[in-house]
Formats: structure tokens, sequence, C-alpha cells
């Protein structure tokens, strides 16, 4: 598996399926240990409520992290990007050894606002 599957685009041009961003699971690469990457996009919407963390996602037969990366919206069209942290305030997404991923904050700002993450992973 050390080749990845090429695509085609509307110009007919081909590219890698690295370059798929989908919120259904694809292989993406090949981790060290000859396993599978696999990605998929999770939209979610933050929570308001900030003492309890909320499952956003889930991931069957999940083994390994290999990337979790998100980005939120203000009303303004800012992006923010999270994982975020300082001294007070915290944003992050963490995913359980079940494969259960939640978002966990303590900050209300990004309560209520749009959100994705893209998680990369290998399976059992």
């Amino acid at each position: 598996m050390n080749q990845l599957v090429q695509l085609k685009n509307e110009n007919g041009n081909m590219y890698p399926v690295s370059d798929v961003y989908s919120t259904k699971e694809q292989i993406v690469g090949t981790w060290i240990d000859n396993k599978p990457i696999y990605r998929k996009v999770i939209n979610f919407t933050f929570d308001t409520d900030i003492t309890k963390d909320y499952v956003i996602g889930n991931i069957p037969n999940f083994e390994r992290i290999i990337r979790l990366e998100g980005f939120f919206w203000e009303a303004v069209g800012w992006v923010y990007k999270f994982p975020f942290g300082n001294e007070k305030e915290y944003i992050f997404v963490y995913v359980k050894s079940n494969g259960e991923i939640y978002e966990r904050t303590n900050y209300t700002f990004p309560g209520g606002k749009p959100a994705i993450l893209i998680v990369e992973y290998t399976k059992k």
C-alpha cells in the first residue's frame, strides 16, 4: 500500500487522494507501521454550555491519532484555529480510546459557532 490512488478533477487533471477532504472516511496515506492513514472532516457547532464535554464524532476501530486540527468562524468572518489555550482559557478536542471525539472549552467565545475538525488516524 505504498502508492496512493489518484483521482481526476473536473478538468481531467490527476491529483492524489491525500489532497481530498471529505466528511466520509478516506484512505490518504500509509503510517510508519504500514497501516492505512484515514481522514475525515467533522462539521459541528461548539456548545454554549462550558460545564460539560460534548461528543462531536466517532471513529470505529480507532487505534492512533495522526492529526487533530480544527477551525471555527466568528460572526464577522474571522477564522480561529484550535486547539487554543493560554493561562486562563482553552479550546480543544480529544479522542477517547473507544473512538469517541469530544470538544472541550472553558471559554464562552466559541459557543454556538460553526467549526470543522480534520481528523487523521489509523485503525486496529
